[in-house]
């Protein structure tokens, strides 16, 4: 039971994948290794998932599409350190009428900001959860880290977009986007 419980394992997690808008971008070493939360809960109203993380830098070379050589960055990766089994229901009292509430399975692809709601099936950011003002802090450096300045977390998709509203359709004929800034 304990090699299938509830827990974070090391994983292979592709970098793109964590960064979806860096399509300018290649990195080497394509994947790092990160602890997710997987596993069997010994109920299944409950889902495996992630109550703690720490972020984590990892030394990657980078190279963008207007340059051949490579240069060494450091990136920052959400790490998760603790998992729990929680219940896909809200913790309440079951009355019938409340029968018919469904939530959302956790996502395939972890939400970038580590958060998801399965009350209202979308990832949230950390601002939308009354935090003691310590964990606010250091949850808002994580979205930070996460998205970079200038940039918010956009709930509906879970991605990092440009804080302005800009957008590449935004731009004049000729320009391009920095979505770094």
């Amino acid at each position: 039971i304990q090699r299938t419980s509830c827990q974070p394992r090391e994983v292979c997690i592709e970098v793109a994948k964590e960064y979806p808008e860096s399509t300018s971008q290649f990195y080497l070493p394509h994947c790092v290794a990160l602890h997710r939360c997987s596993g069997c809960c010994n109920n299944e109203a409950f889902y495996c998932t992630n109550t703690s993380y720490a972020l984590v830098n990892k030394t990657l070379m980078e190279r963008s599409q207007s340059r051949l050589d490579y240069t060494a960055v450091t990136v920052t990766f959400i790490n998760h350190t603790s998992c729990d089994c929680l219940p896909k229901r809200p913790l309440r009292s079951i009355i019938r009428r409340a029968a018919t509430d469904r939530l959302c399975s956790p996502p395939e692809r972890a939400c970038a900001s580590g958060l998801w709601d399965p009350a209202n099936c979308v990832c949230v950011s950390a601002d939308t959860i009354n935090y003691p003002e310590r964990e606010a802090e250091v949850l808002d450096s994580g979205l930070l880290a996460l998205c970079g300045p200038n940039r918010v977390l956009e709930e509906s998709t879970c991605e990092c977009i440009c804080q302005n509203g800009l957008t590449e359709a935004s731009c004049d004929p000729g320009w391009k986007l920095d979505h770094k800034s």
